[in-house]
């Protein structure tokens, strides 16, 4: 079989998933790639005004996890919680989180997922918006 049979997913059989489960091992197994070359766009940045690269700071960040002596999960974090940037910048922390979801623990995603809320206590009373927005999650496990 060099292609499933069907033009609809709801038409497709046992054997055609069996294959592409089987086609899609090979496919999983660049995503390690795939993320390292994201991270090698971020040197390639085309954001202006910062004084570093996306890539600068997210080598930064997971140096700083390391010398704190995070896990290797939160290093993991450190370094990719802004891989979503490229493609999300509006949503990039919750993007950031689906791409390490499945290779880091609950904690670390959720911290990923919504450090852009976390952040805005440094900007967001320059722009007339809630400073502690992050408040309202003050009760969940994950919060410190």
């Amino acid at each position: 079989m060099d292609t499933v049979s069907f033009t609809q997913m709801k038409f497709g059989t046992k054997q055609d998933y069996d294959f592409l489960a089987e086609q899609e091992k090979s496919y999983f197994a660049l995503t390690a790639n795939q993320i390292l070359c994201e991270l090698e766009r971020h040197g390639e940045d085309t954001l202006s005004g910062y004084k570093i690269t996306r890539l600068e700071h997210a080598l930064q960040a997971a140096t700083r996890a390391a010398r704190d002596g995070a896990d290797l999960d939160w290093v993991v974090g450190a370094l990719l919680h802004d891989i979503g940037d490229g493609l999300a910048p509006q949503n990039h922390d919750r993007f950031s989180a689906e791409v390490i979801r499945p290779f880091v623990r609950e904690e670390v995603t959720w911290v990923v997922e919504h450090h852009g809320i976390f952040q805005m206590k440094y900007f967001a009373h320059h722009y007339g918006w809630d400073r502690n927005a992050r408040d309202k999650f003050r009760d969940n496990n994950y919060f410190k």
